[in-house]
């Protein structure tokens, strides 16, 4: 792949980001940009201008427009220097693809690049999926979420550390968005579990109404084998639990330790077959207990609290959650990584969005 070649104008435009303290933002529409010694404004109007002389003669793209360009993509030039990713065409999936120019829009300036199989022009991402020039701080916005940031505090975050004002309600968007990318990046994994499980159930308040969630988890390895939203926690709901995280996993457990809902006895019995060894009403001091579930369930109270109840999540919303406590989210107990990592390499959003779909689908945790 070719480097890319920056124009006199773009390298000046880069040199007034690097000085710092040349750009005041105005508002989401306007900036001012001083270079030697002079102030110019630089607004987007349908299309980027700039006051200078310059832009005043050739109509085009000058340093202090390209200014303001580079340092709204900052969050995106920190992405492509961290993650390599090989750039296909949409369209019909081949590699052989090139640049071809940049769209100067109100986010920034966005390279596209043409496929030379089926001519199809697209803008570039780092993010597999990921259509827009946010995609960096929609990431950044997943990740905060995902720790327990509510949307205004994530709003005022990126205020704060890149000087972008996005309301409450794009942010809400682009986490829906995301949570699609991350479904699609964890179908097809299946983690290896052990045999000894853990089940355990919450009450939660979505949208108003009082639910329970189920959680399956894996003694050793700490995967959240399976989670479920349901209206009541009878005996009956407990065997479709336990029956649907038998069939994602691949196998039934050998031993199912839980809390002493009754619930548990009966679906057990339901399921002879399986010949699964139901422990419960443990102690809390006994060596091997259900503590380990319990601190998963108040990684989950701790991100569902600055929402004050999931009044603006659904079901999926608990799903997404899943995929971050296996892939992304590090684990004390196990040096720092997350359930899902191979080896002793942490879970990274890009590695797992950016995965190959169809590889590597199973791997031990």
């Amino acid at each position: 792949m070719k480097p890319r070649r920056f124009t006199w104008r773009q390298l000046n435009g880069l040199g007034i980001v690097a000085q710092g303290g040349q750009i005041t933002r105005l508002n989401d529409h306007s900036f001012i940009v001083e270079s030697a010694g002079v102030k110019h404004r630089v607004r987007w109007k349908q299309k980027w201008s700039c006051d200078c002389l310059e832009f005043k003669e050739r109509s085009k793209a000058c340093e202090h427009v390209y200014a303001v360009l580079f340092l709204l993509d900052l969050p995106n030039v920190v992405i492509a220097n961290t993650e390599g990713l090989e750039r296909t065409c949409p369209r019909c999936g081949s590699n052989d693809v090139v640049r071809h120019g940049h769209r100067l829009n109100k986010t920034g300036s966005i390279q596209m690049r043409t496929c030379n199989q089926c001519s199809y022009t697209f803008p570039e991402s780092h993010i597999r999926g990921a259509r827009n020039g946010n995609s960096g701080l929609a990431l950044i916005a997943l990740d905060l979420h995902y720790k327990g940031v509510s949307y205004a505090d994530i709003s005022n975050h990126l205020l704060q550390v890149f000087g972008i004002w996005k309301p409450g309600p794009t942010i809400f968007y682009w986490v829906r968005k995301f949570e699609i990318l991350v479904r699609k990046a964890a179908s097809g994994i299946t983690l290896a579990v052990g045999d000894k499980w853990l089940a355990d159930e919450m009450v939660v308040i979505v949208r108003g109404k009082r639910m329970f969630m189920w959680d399956i988890l894996d003694f050793k390895s700490r995967v959240q084998i399976m989670t479920m939203l349901t209206d009541s926690r009878d005996s009956r709901t407990a065997l479709e639990f336990i029956r649907k995280a038998i069939s994602r996993a691949g196998k039934a457990p050998k031993t199912l330790m839980t809390d002493g809902l009754p619930s548990y006895s009966v679906a057990v019995k339901e399921m002879p077959e399986h010949d699964i060894k139901h422990v419960h009403k443990i102690k809390i001091t006994a060596p091997k207990n259900t503590n380990r579930i319990e601190r998963l369930h108040s990684t989950v109270r701790r991100w569902e609290r600055p929402g004050r109840g999931l009044k603006n999540q659904n079901k999926d919303a608990f799903e997404g959650y899943s995929n971050y406590y296996n892939f992304i989210r590090p684990h004390g107990s196990l040096k720092g990584r997350s359930p899902g990592a191979k080896g002793s390499k942490k879970g990274r959003w890009l590695d797992f969005l950016n995965r190959e779909h169809g590889k590597d689908s199973q791997h031990s945790s």
